[in-house]
């Protein structure tokens, strides 16, 4: 499955570099309109991916996740590490989580089988994209963002719960999490931790580029081109809704959210592609964070 994940970016690569021999001038333009998505991205993600890598390595979030294990482990049998980590990626990002649980699994502070199960539970969009993108952007209403929002966070958690494991997560002790604080100079892992952040980065300028580059050869004529575009990269596909009606807005991004769009699925294979992990469960974790998001926007425009 991994030799297929990697040629299929492999693939596009070269899709996208024949498309753009023949078509220099859409190239130019959907190069431009990503690079715009990416530095309005810089404030609300990057920096907050720097910060929390840093938060991770110093071990932060286990001590967090002590006393969150105490809601958590019962609701979703989270261990203590797997609580904090799951409470961060509330916050993160795409594929800022990935980043912080493949982090955790290689430093030993979380095993092969809390890796898999985050990576299945831990998507969330960054709030300040949902807010001020969707909510400021599309509805030109924070509230409509802040529902979209909770409806995002609603459905994963009760994704969790349907693959929540049979037995609670390890919790640890005070003195332990403790333990797991790291010692390193400060400035030297900042340093580190802004390469990896570059480095990701790329990784999302790449997958954008490309994804978009699709949309615009393949589906952009046809009827409903913009589900397309969302399913694909769902940042650019939310915003190519705004002549749309209102309620249909409301649906649709709820479920690009939920679902993630497959740019995002291969940035966070690109992540983690050292660490051995299940793309496919994550992949059908995502259909069901999808569906679920889908029908709870409904849900609520029935109510409203």
């Amino acid at each position: 499955m991994k030799k297929y994940l990697w040629l299929m970016p492999t693939m596009l690569c070269i899709y996208t570099f024949i498309y753009s021999l023949t078509h220099l001038t859409t190239i130019n333009q959907i190069t431009q309109s990503t690079l715009a998505a990416i530095f309005q991205l810089i404030p609300s993600l990057f920096f907050l991916m720097l910060l929390f890598g840093v938060m991770n390595q110093m071990g932060l979030f286990g001590l967090a996740g002590f006393f969150l294990e105490k809601i958590l482990n019962p609701l979703l049998h989270l261990g203590t590490r797997a609580s904090g980590l799951y409470a961060a990626s509330l916050f993160a990002g795409y594929p800022t989580f990935a980043l912080l649980i493949g982090q955790a699994y290689e430093r030993q502070e979380i095993d092969a089988a809390e890796m898999k199960h985050l990576m299945r539970i831990s998507s969330h969009a960054s709030p300040a994209f949902v807010l001020l993108s969707i909510g400021s952007g599309l509805f030109h209403s924070l509230k409509m963002g802040l529902v979209i929002w909770l409806i995002h966070i609603l459905s994963n958690l009760i994704l969790a719960l349907i693959f929540r494991p049979a037995s609670p997560g390890k919790k640890l002790s005070w003195e332990s999490c403790l333990e797991g604080c790291a010692s390193t100079a400060f400035v030297p892992l900042c340093q580190r931790q802004l390469i990896q952040c570059v480095r990701t980065f790329v990784y999302i300028y790449g997958f954008m580029l490309i994804f978009n580059v699709l949309q615009a050869s393949l589906f952009s004529h046809l009827p409903g081109s913009a589900i397309f575009h969302g399913l694909l990269e769902f940042s650019a596909g939310s915003l190519d809704l705004a002549n749309q009606p209102e309620r249909s807005i409301f649906v649709l991004v709820s479920l690009f959210l939920g679902f993630s769009g497959i740019s995002c699925m291969m940035q966070v294979q690109a992540v983690l592609s050292h660490i051995q992990w299940a793309f496919q469960s994550y992949f059908i974790a995502r259909l069901f964070q999808g569906l679920i998001a889908f029908l709870l926007s409904i849900f609520y425009l029935w109510l409203s």
